[in-house]
């Protein structure tokens, strides 16, 4: 965790911005809104300090490096194909309802043959461990 934490005044100051969803004291979290328009404002060449002060957030509360980066990840995201919003699907599956027995069978088979696989694996690499004890 960073070092740099806001103030009581600051995140007062910060949450009152129309760009600021949320204020904590290690972190700030934008707006869709703001993240674009830092992403644009960016390749026509402006400088974080310029465009964190254009929106009223105030550079110099953000700090030199909380806006770079902010703005790198701003862009990184912004050419992904689902842009600023989180991907669905990336977290822990959920348990699947089947809606057939085939279904349900193809499941516990391919589950099968995989932990078998996993098994030889486990086999060969105790093999190698004890062959080079």
């Amino acid at each position: 965790m960073g070092k740099n934490k806001f103030t009581k005044e600051e995140i007062d100051f910060l949450s009152k911005n129309e760009y600021v969803v949320k204020v904590t004291e290690s972190q700030v979290t934008f707006t869709n809104e703001f993240k674009k328009i830092c992403v644009l404002q960016s390749n026509k060449g402006m400088t974080p300090s310029q465009i964190f002060n254009n929106a009223g957030i105030g550079y110099h509360l953000i700090g030199n490096s909380r806006a770079r980066n902010n703005i790198s990840r701003f862009k990184e995201k912004y050419s992904r194909e689902e842009g600023f919003s989180r991907r669905t699907g990336s977290g822990r599956p959920r348990n699947k309802e089947f809606t057939s027995i085939e279904e349900e069978l193809q499941y516990y088979k391919d589950k099968a043959e995989y932990l078998k696989q996993e098994n030889n694996f486990l086999k060969k690499q105790k093999a190698l461990e004890r062959q080079f004890k």
